[in-house]
């Protein structure tokens, strides 16, 4: 059967207002102040541990997110540059800030995925490097806590790489309204650092803040430049 032209049409115009709708999805993401008088548990920082440098964004929170697993992901620029002379960074673990309102777990899975662009590199969302690392996060405390998720020695990188955060699943003990864990912030904004599960960058709606999502650099490999005299130059065009 031949569907009727004006069927079709309004097939044609729902479809795209879904398409529109989808960027929307991402802008109604709330972000507020956290409680100063919330309690935290964060871990050491890396460079009393490893000597090293952590990449990505580590600190103290000031805000919170909402959570919507099961279908969510934060992407976190990953830069080894940072690490001084490194030209490549062998990641030992992940680290990441929740907040809990009621103690439960939040479970999770890591990955790395490709960069794409130039100068504002966004995540190649579709082109996995690494991973993914499943781990459940489980808070005993009601306040923030910071988790490390150990890491595979495999997990090196020498260009700038995302490293993705998926929330998996949501956990009945903490389902409720108001008692869904919230991903912790700080308060600084860089564009062209995070993402959201729509690719969209978090600082492009005007955000206060950024996730706390991080990795761990556990060794800096130094690559030495080798130089040629003048002379084996010359003899290698004669």
């Amino acid at each position: 059967m031949i569907p009727r032209r004006d069927v079709a049409l309004a097939v044609l115009l729902a479809g795209a207002a879904t398409l529109c709708s989808t960027p929307l999805l991402a802008a109604e993401r709330v972000i507020e102040p956290l409680d100063p008088r919330t309690p935290l548990h964060l871990a050491a920082p890396a460079e009393e541990i490893f000597g090293t440098c952590a990449l990505g964004i580590t600190g103290t929170p000031s805000n919170v997110s909402e959570l919507f697993p099961p279908d969510d992901t934060y992407y976190m620029r990953l830069s080894p540059s940072e690490c001084g002379s490194c030209s490549v960074v062998v990641l030992s673990r992940v680290r990441i800030q929740l907040e809990f309102r009621t103690p439960c777990t939040v479970p999770v899975e890591v990955r790395m995925v490709k960069s794409s662009g130039t100068g504002c590199l966004a995540p190649d969302r579709f082109q996995a490097v690494q991973g993914p690392v499943a781990a459940d996060l489980t808070a005993t405390d009601e306040g923030v806590t910071e988790f490390l998720i150990d890491l595979p020695t495999t997990w090196r990188i020498d260009t700038d790489t995302f490293l993705a955060v998926d929330f998996v699943a949501e956990v009945d003990s903490c389902s409720a309204e108001g008692l869904k864990p919230r991903l912790a912030m700080r308060a600084i904004c860089t564009s062209c650092t995070s993402y959201d599960v729509f690719g969209d960058d978090v600082c492009s709606f005007g955000a206060p803040a950024i996730p706390l999502i991080a990795a761990e650099v556990g060794e800096c490999i130094v690559t030495p430049v080798v130089r040629r005299s003048w002379g084996s130059t010359k003899l290698r065009y004669r």
